[in-house]
Formats: C-alpha cells, sequence, structure tokens
C-alpha cells in the first residue's frame, strides 16, 4: 500500500521493463476520464503463493489469484486471463490518481462494464492452486 501522500510506487510496484506494453495511463470511471500511475497485477505475481506449472499444458489455468480488501469485497482472475500473452484482460494495480495518491492500492480491471471486480481499501494478494 503507497502511504498517504507518497507520489511514487512502492519499490515492489517499481516497473518492469519486461513488460510487452505499457499500462494505459488513462482510465474511465463513472463517466469520467482519471491519469493513473499504474502497473499491470500479472507482473506482480511473481513470489506470489504457487508458481505456475510450466511441465502442464495451459498452466496459467491452473492457479487462482485472489484478490480481497478490508471491506470484504473480493475477486478472483485467472494468471492465464490477464497475460497479456495468453487471455489479454489486462488488471491494474493504480497508487495515484490525477496527480494524488491513494490511500490504498486499487484494482482495476479493465474492460469490465460494470466495475464488478474494482478493488480497492486495504488490498491482499493471494495466489492458490486449484486442486486436481
Amino acid at each position: 500500500m503507497a502511504p498517504a501522500g507518497c507520489r511514487h510506487p512502492p519499490r515492489h510496484l517499481e516497473r518492469n521493463e519486461r513488460s510487452p506494453r505499457a499500462a494505459p495511463d488513462r482510465i474511465r470511471a463513472n463517466g469520467e476520464q482519471h491519469r493513473l500511475r499504474r502497473e499491470f497485477l500479472y507482473e506482480r505475481l511473481d513470489g506470489i503463493g504457487p508458481q505456475l506449472p510450466v511441465e502442464v499444458k495451459n498452466g496459467q489455468l491452473q492457479l487462482v489469484v485472489r484478490v480481497s480488501a478490508s471491506d470484504g469485497s473480493v475477486t478472483v482472475l485467472s494468471p492465464g486471463e490477464i497475460d497479456l500473452s495468453f487471455g489479454n484482460s489486462p488488471v491494474l494495480l493504480g497508487w495515484d490518481q490525477d496527480g494524488e495518491a491513494l490511500s490504498a492500492l486499487r484494482l482495476v480491471a479493465l474492460g469490465d462494464v460494470h466495475r464488478g471486480r474494482y478493488v480497492a481499501e486495504g488490498i491482499t494478494i493471494g495466489v492458490l492452486a486449484l486442486p486436481a
């Protein structure tokens, strides 16, 4: 979580230059356009929970990413879904909107029509293996 007033991403959210494309910096919410300092969620999954099973075909689909917030809201995603080279449905982590630091990281699922998977307020991210 970015501290209040922080104008820079937390160290673990520094830009990953291996990204196949840059995360969009403008999002539309409630009919308004906003500038968001952000990073792709998929790039931050290394080291969180089980690793992708490389020996299994479509291993990205054998895991789930659980994002929960302090208000009790939970969203579940597939690593394959949010991988730009697989499902190409990007999900962002944002920490600054329109030049103002957010009080907590915000999860933004691009392309969601009803913002059903937007999560804010004390985000916790976990990666879980699906039972065989």
